[in-house]
């Protein structure tokens, strides 16, 4: 690892860069309007309170609205999947692979150890981490983070996340990702500050 990933590192676990909470950050950039009858709701409670399905078609809509309409639609929304995904997991999740805290902790965890990366879902995770990260929070990472180099690890990783699944049709779609991850990248990107810039409502199931 070289000296500036080494200080950064560093800095982040000793608390210098604070880390992002990121149910909470979603919550926040989502800034919701209040709901008659619901005033006294926090943004990040509305968030908990919709189901799964609700979360996705909210991002998949998201995402729809900056991307042009001759996208792939298996890969738009393999995006919301993941933003979703994200949204309702913590980073300090015990039963499933936790909410990344930032782009260090992903060097940690899939570069700096190579004992995942002969393992398909464990390279998915963390293209998926990646994407999350140097996408939808773009904004926040660049302050301490080189952007690019890690659009193209990230792009790495699906691409090496492809070559070892055995279903052709899941190979296909990360590959796909890795391939147009720069593209992605950006369009989470757009959504996040689109989502600052607008009074989105996300409504709980009844």
């Amino acid at each position: 690892m070289s000296p500036p990933k080494v200080i950064a590192a560093t800095a982040v676990r000793n608390g210098l860069f604070p880390a992002i909470n990121f149910r909470a950050a979603l919550a926040d950039i989502l800034n919701r309007k209040p709901v008659a009858g619901r005033d006294n709701m926090d943004p990040l409670q509305e968030l908990l309170a919709t189901d799964q399905r609700r979360v996705f078609d909210f991002f998949v809509l998201g995402l729809r609205d900056v991307s042009e309409p001759t996208v792939d639609r298996h890969e738009l929304l393999y995006n919301a999947s993941v933003l979703a995904h994200y949204a309702q997991v913590s980073t300090q999740a015990t039963t499933e692979w936790p909410s990344p805290t930032s782009l260090t902790e992903i060097f940690d965890h899939f570069v700096a150890k190579t004992d995942l990366q002969h393992d398909s879902e464990m390279m998915e995770i963390a293209g998926t981490q990646c994407l999350l990260l140097a996408g939808f929070f773009e904004d926040q990472m660049r302050r301490r983070h080189n952007i690019q180099w890690y659009a193209g690890l990230g792009a790495g990783f699906f691409i090496h996340a492809a070559a070892l699944e055995r279903s052709l049709r899941k190979a296909q779609l990360l590959g796909a990702i890795g391939r147009h991850f720069e593209f992605w990248r950006q369009r989470q990107a757009r959504l996040s500050r689109s989502l600052r810039d607008q009074p989105y409502l996300l409504r709980p199931a009844n």
